[in-house]
């Protein structure tokens, strides 16, 4: 048993048989949550984003997480915003994306 385990599962909702099937792969695309909420999703063409991925804030605790679907990582990071630092209480962690338009 490890210290921390996390493991994800992702599902896709089979419309014509009404029912949950497991994938193993976003075909190259990235998922992005925060704080347990769904954020958005990008296709695979993003530099500094790795497909077949999901990446997470917890606001709870201040966190940054990769989880990788294809190794199955799971990695905390630092992300860096120019500017002010604003205290955690204060700001809530969000993700900037690029236009989906």
């Amino acid at each position: 048993m490890e210290f921390n385990p996390r493991v994800y599962h992702f599902f896709r909702w089979k419309f014509g048989e009404a029912k949950w099937e497991r994938i193993t792969s976003l075909g190259g695309c990235t998922l992005f949550l925060t704080d347990d909420h769904f954020v958005g999703c990008l296709g695979p063409d993003h530099n500094g984003i790795q497909g077949d991925s999901m990446y997470i804030t917890e606001y709870t605790v201040g966190d940054w997480y990769e989880y990788s679907m294809i190794d199955g990582s799971f990695n905390r990071f630092v992300a860096e915003y120019p500017g002010l630092a604003v205290p955690l209480a204060i700001c809530p962690l969000i993700w900037v994306l690029p236009s989906m338009s």
